[in-house]
């Protein structure tokens, strides 16, 4: 596909140092946003939806889709006993309508040519730059995994226009009679179409996308859990949290106790 135009959204940017007490931490996570990643001392064993594991090694950085789930083990440099990151989770809208991962797939260990390139555009990130000096690097940082990563032919366009309306309005009630009416399905033929692109039902992949930003809100704000819950669409905290737990292994509060500093 030619790429006519290329959005770039920073959604955050953090740096982390922790001691010998990070060695063999363990998150698991799944995010709406693409995260880049390196560790600066010490290394990362990462790995995708199950996959095999990759070990980043010191100074290595790896590339989280958005919507993956994320396995991450934490190393400490056994020298210093130590371990510092820094990571940007960024949205790049290509052509006005395509997440970057729709149109490519991006490695899940950045090259190490490109480590040091990388490295500096996340350390340049920072408010103490220009809005205008922070774009530029972003699009840096897009071209970069645009050219590392390996093409693929877009979405069919039915699970684009789908995704990207659960995703707008994810955080109200939207039920699968909507869906159909909105798409001018049948709800056989909704779910028939569901099953088929998503594997799962038009429920559980709303629920997925309230899950996935509520990751992020805990994260990078000091919300109540409560308030974590409303804000991306649960009505009961409870039920939000049991959801929670489920996928992520850990409960909100832990989540956020976990990777309120770092990924």
């Amino acid at each position: 596909m030619e790429i006519e135009s290329v959005r770039v959204q920073l959604i955050d940017r953090r740096d982390m140092a922790l001691g010998r007490q990070a060695e063999g931490m363990t998150h698991h996570k799944s995010l709406p946003v693409l995260s880049v990643v390196q560790a600066l001392e010490g290394s990362y064993d990462i790995s995708l939806d199950g996959g095999a594991p990759r070990f980043t090694g010191p100074g290595g950085v790896f590339i989280a889709p958005r919507d993956k789930m994320q396995r991450i083990v934490h190393h400490v440099d056994p020298r210093t006993g130590a371990m510092r990151a820094q990571w940007a989770f960024v949205d790049i809208l290509v052509n006005g309508r395509y997440h970057l991962e729709d149109v490519c797939a991006p490695p899940l260990l950045l090259p190490g040519d490109r480590w040091e390139e990388v490295g500096g555009i996340l350390s340049a990130l920072s408010p103490a730059n220009s809005f205008c000096r922070r774009q530029a690097l972003l699009f840096q940082l897009a071209d970069v995994l645009l050219a590392v990563s390996t093409p693929r032919d877009p979405p069919d366009a039915f699970a684009a226009a789908m995704r990207g309306y659960i995703e707008e309005h994810a955080a109200q009630r939207v039920t699968a009679a909507q869906l159909a009416a909105r798409f001018r399905l049948s709800l056989p033929t909704l779910y028939r179409r569901f099953q088929a692109h998503f594997g799962m039902s038009p429920a559980n992949y709303l629920n997925a996308v309230r899950l996935r930003n509520a990751a992020l809100l805990l994260e990078r704000t000091d919300l109540r859990i409560a308030e974590v819950a409303a804000a991306v669409g649960f009505a009961d905290e409870f039920y939000f949290s049991r959801l929670f737990h489920r996928r992520y292994l850990v409960s909100p509060a832990a989540y956020r106790k976990k990777t309120g500093s770092p990924s």
